[in-house]
């Protein structure tokens, strides 16, 4: 009976803890979808974000405010328009792996509310796009300790 109990203890630790990595947001492959459409793909490394939308690529830096929340603020360096705007982002779960996207932007008072469907695709991320972030990461890093 002991063994049965530590067996079915183990097993329940192992699922729980599988589960709650696929639910993590700030980390992995996800695609993108508004108004029933795929528009592109998202890949998350923590703190910063790179949007595929076709053949053109967007980063992003994310400071979580929770585990389904952040402010998300475009990394271009001349930001025009969009990309001047700092948004408010929140994520509620639909399914297994699937999530309504809202974002607001914080720094304006356009009357305006983004919204999207993301859906969890891999935990991981292609290591070209792994390393594209991570070397937007260090040129920031550098512009910075230049300033």
């Amino acid at each position: 009976m002991f063994k049965f109990l530590l067996y079915f203890i183990t097993c329940f630790f192992l699922i729980s803890s599988c589960s709650k990595n696929q639910d993590r947001l700030s980390h992995g492959t996800f695609s993108l979808y508004e108004e029933g459409e795929y528009v592109g793909s998202i890949y998350r490394l923590n703190e910063y974000q790179l949007e595929k939308y076709g053949e053109k690529y967007l980063f992003a830096k994310l400071n979580w405010v929770s585990s389904s929340s952040f402010l998300l603020q475009g990394l271009e360096d001349n930001p025009i328009g969009v990309d001047t705007l700092i948004f408010s982002m929140k994520h509620y779960k639909l399914g297994l792996r699937k999530y309504r996207v809202e974002g607001e932007a914080i720094n304006s008072n356009i009357n305006y509310i983004y919204r999207a469907i993301l859906i969890k695709e891999s935990d991981t991320i292609p290591l070209n796009y792994e390393k594209m972030i991570l070397a937007e990461k260090s040129r920031l890093f550098d512009k910075n300790i230049q300033k």
